[in-house]
Parts: structure tokens; sequence; C-alpha cells
């Protein structure tokens, strides 16, 4: 049975965690344990982990603020162990308004970089060789810094693939409908979400990446109960 444990409020929308987030530290537990990490790298490891899911909080508020600017709630934001989802009450019925909503969560972790390039920039601190990068990076604020930065550059990148029900998804289905109906662009853009899934899967479980085959899963079966849930309603 799944529970949701409540975190608290902020900007009067509800903080939730699935009961699945155990799974996270299941992972953390065995990074630890099996790159024989030491006290100071696993403590860093463990910081670092908080702060990507502190990034994907402010990601889903992104997503949130910018639909409350357009007069739609959010019922509240989720985190799980494959990212946070926020729950808004609709989507803005002009393509253009959509676009904006689905947009501002990636842009929230282009902000989030840039503000983490200008401090190492203020610092005069170079970039690691990736060569030679190992779990000892996140035990020295400036590589601690260097893996925020290239962390959201991923989260911003990822999060744009036009995998529906995923930003770019949306965004793909928003630049559809401009064209087609909404139903037909959902359609269309919900086929391309599931080819987008069914790779996910495949990359996850060739290269052991037990999170994109989740992300992969989420979206294949999260594609085609939005457009039935559209075409119903239709």
């Amino acid at each position: 049975m799944r529970k949701i444990f409540h975190l608290g409020s902020w900007l009067g929308i509800p903080i939730k965690m699935h009961s699945s987030i155990v799974l996270t530290l299941g992972l953390l537990a065995y990074v630890i344990i099996v790159e024989s990490l030491t006290t100071a790298q696993a403590l860093g490891f463990a910081a670092y982990m908080t702060c990507l899911f502190i990034c994907v909080l402010l990601h889903e508020y992104g997503h949130a603020l910018m639909a409350r600017r357009y007069g739609i709630s959010t019922q509240d934001i989720i985190l799980t162990p494959i990212g946070g989802i926020a729950r808004l009450n609709g989507f803005p019925n002009k393509p253009a308004l959509e676009i904006m909503v689905a947009i501002a969560g990636p842009l929230v972790n282009v902000v989030i970089l840039l503000v983490v390039v200008g401090v190492l920039k203020l610092l005069g601190a170079g970039i690691p060789n990736p060569e030679l990068v190992d779990y000892s990076i996140f035990t020295h604020p400036i590589g601690f810094l260097y893996m925020i930065m290239v962390m959201n550059g991923l989260l911003f990148l990822f999060n744009l693939i036009p995998a529906f029900p995923m930003d770019g998804g949306r965004i793909f289905r928003a630049l559809l409908s401009f064209w087609f109906s909404k139903e037909k662009a959902t359609f269309a853009a919900s086929i391309v979400g599931r080819g987008f899934a069914i790779a996910f899967v495949a990359i996850g479980v060739y290269n052991k990446i037990l999170v994109l085959v989740g992300v992969g899963i989420f979206v294949f079966f999260a594609a085609g109960m939005e457009y039935k849930a559209l075409h119903r309603r239709s």
C-alpha cells in the first residue's frame, strides 16, 4: 500500500514524499558499500543526493508558480525516487501558455546552473578533469559545486527530451496543438513518448541504470493514461 508523507508547505503548495523514496536510501547504501567510500566521501555523496532532490523540488516549483500566474492552482508536489511531480489542477488551454508552464521547470535548473557558474568564477575555480573525478570530489567545496552545476545541466537537457508527459513532451504536444486538435496532438505526443520510454528502459537495463528504467516505465504508462483521460473528456 502506497503511503505519502507530508513534509510541509512552501508558498502555499504542500510538499509530499512518496514512501518509495526509501529506494534512494537503499541505492545510497549500496554505492557506499560497493565503492568502499570513506566516511567523508559517504557524507559528501549523501549531501549531493540531498541537493539533487532540492533542485528537483525547485524545478517543480517552477512549473507550479508559472501555472499559478495563469490561474491554475497546484494540488501538491510529490518527491519520488525517479523525480518530482507537480500535480497541477489542469493546464492552460492555449498552446503558448502550456509551453510557458512546461519550460518553467527546466529554466529553474538553468538559473541554478548559472548561479553556480558565477560562484565558481568568483572563486577562480577551474573545471576538473573528468577522467580524474571520483567520489572524493564530493568532499571538496569546489568539486561539490562543480557537480551541482553538472547535475542541473543534465536535469535541464533530460527534461527537454520530447517524451510525453515529460516537460519536453508537453512542449512538443503544445507545438502540435498549433496545427491539430489537442486530442490529436496528445495522441501523437503519447506515441513519441512511449517510443522514448522503451528506449529509456533498454538503455537503463543495458547500462544497469535503475533510475532510467523507472523513468521509462513511468513515461510509458503515464503517456497512455493521459491520452485516454483526455479522450474520455472529449
